[in-house]
């Protein structure tokens, strides 16, 4: 006999995932609000008069992209608050259960491949955030290339190019793992 979830046990995952992310949305709303204000702030006190005009472009094209990936996100997180899967309400090992499930692609546990699915159906097609990193390492370069060759600059464009390019590798292969669940394709 195998066990599932019943309507009983989906709606208090359900609540359980609500609750949870009403305090996540909160934390993360209390984190990111300030930070354009502050870098804002503090790309002002650093500004050299001297600094030339193409930099000043690009790093206006640069918080633009971030613009849209803030917005981007806070759209992807009000969306799964309405909807959340299931196994954000679920148990620690339970949770680590779903992850190995689709880490390795499949599960004999059909409880665990029942959240593994939920997961797969409430996961957002993240198909822009690659390009959007790619973007932002691109600028991060390209600020290197017409900066003034300083020790700073070489530092700065050297740490967030390839920040940005492993999150895109990582967002991708989360990609690839999701897609390649029991040859689901969402």
């Amino acid at each position: 006999m195998t066990q599932t979830w019943s309507d009983t046990g989906r709606s208090g995952l359900r609540e359980e995932a609500r609750r949870r992310l009403r305090r996540r949305m909160l934390v993360t709303i209390l984190v990111v609000a300030p930070l354009p204000a502050l870098a804002i702030v503090l790309g002002g006190l650093a500004a050299d008069r001297g600094t030339p005009l193409i930099n000043w472009l690009l790093i206006g094209a640069g918080a633009v992209l971030v613009t849209v990936g803030l917005l981007t996100a806070a759209w992807l997180v009000q969306r799964q608050h309405l909807d959340p899967p299931l196994v954000t309400g679920a148990d620690a090992q339970t949770r680590r259960a779903v992850r190995q499930a689709i880490r390795t692609g499949n599960t004999d546990d059909p409880r665990i491949d029942l959240l593994a699915r939920d997961l797969i159906a409430h996961s957002p097609r993240e198909t822009a955030v690659p390009y959007l990193l790619g973007a932002l390492a691109l600028v991060a370069l390209l600020l290197l290339a017409f900066s003034d060759w300083d020790t700073e600059d070489i530092v700065r464009g050297l740490v967030t190019a390839p920040c940005l390019v492993v999150a895109a590798f990582l967002v991708r292969r989360r990609q690839h793992r999701l897609r390649n669940y029991r040859g689901l394709h969402p």
